[in-house]
Order: structure tokens, then C-alpha cells, then sequence
């Protein structure tokens, strides 16, 4: 490939990664699943939570980030463009999870949490039909932070 095809390929995968936070954060899940390419795989090493397909990524996916505030930050990059139909990269990634009720992370038992995650992001992508599309996500976390969410009101005596 020339020298401008690949930096157009990486732009088009920044793209493609910035949608794929975006949609996840609105609850986007039609327009998140079509991020992802047909045998497309998910896996969160830090809360062993994995999906082996493009059909488990639509459903799995959005069951575990529904009612769940979430804020998606990806940061530095490294994208290698292995041919015209294939890529891989690598995100550092920042998350805020807000949890609340029976919906919590996996391993975390309060009735209100948030975790505050940091790692990486490890992906395969693929080009399909002309568009590049996420085939392989692993996410490997290198710190995560449990916060316990107070929502008691305040007493009537510390209101002033």
C-alpha cells in the first residue's frame, strides 16, 4: 500500500474506534453492533467477560451497559495496517462506570458503585464490503478503582 492509503486506512479505524465509544456511551446498540464484522469477538480480561460472536456482542454487550452510565476515553495509538483488508491496533483506555441497583460489575457487590478502570485496548480489524469493521476486541485492565456511591439525603440538620 502507499504511504497516503495507509494513513487514510488509520484515519478511517480512529473513526471507526471513536464510534464504537460514542455509541457504546448513548446506547447506540443497532448502530454499535454494525461496528463489528461477522465472527467478531469481545473479551474483558479484567472482569472475564467475553463474547464469542457478533451475535453475543449484540446482546451481551448491551444487557451489561444498559442501565449503566458509561464514559468511554481512548487515547494514544498504535496502528499497523497489515494489507488492504486487514489491521491491528492498540488503545490506551480510560473508563467511568456508574452501577446501580442489581446491576453491578462483575465481582463488585454493592447496591451502588462505580468503577474507574485504565488499560488497553489489544484489536484486530477487517475490511468488509469497502468499510473497516472491528473483528477482535480484548481489553486488559491495569488498574481498576471501586468507588461506593453514597445516596443517602443529607439530615435536616446539615441542609443549614
Amino acid at each position: 500500500m502507499e504511504q497516503l492509503e495507509i494513513l487514510l486506512v488509520k484515519d478511517e479505524l480512529r473513526e471507526l474506534k471513536a464510534r464504537y465509544w460514542r455509541f457504546a456511551d448513548t446506547k447506540q446498540w443497532d448502530a454499535f453492533v454494525e461496528l463489528f464484522a461477522d465472527g467478531a469477538t469481545f473479551a474483558d480480561h479484567g472482569a472475564d467477560f467475553r463474547c464469542a460472536d457478533r451475535e453475543e456482542i449484540a446482546t451481551k454487550i448491551p444487557a451489561a451497559l444498559e442501565r449503566v452510565i458509561s464514559i468511554h476515553h481512548g487515547h494514544q495509538h498504535e496502528l499497523e495496517i497489515l494489507d488492504a483488508d486487514r489491521a491491528k491496533g492498540i488503545w490506551v483506555m480510560e473508563d467511568y462506570l456508574i452501577y446501580s441497583g442489581e446491576n453491578q460489575f462483575p465481582g463488585v457487590d454493592l447496591s451502588t458503585s462505580a468503577v474507574h478502570g485504565y488499560g488497553h485496548y489489544v484489536e484486530e480489524y477487517a475490511r468488509h464490503d469497502g468499510a473497516w469493521k472491528c473483528a477482535k476486541i480484548d481489553l486488559y485492565r491495569l488498574r481498576l478503582e471501586v468507588e461506593s456511591l453514597v445516596s443517602n439525603p443529607l439530615p435536616e440538620d446539615l441542609r443549614g
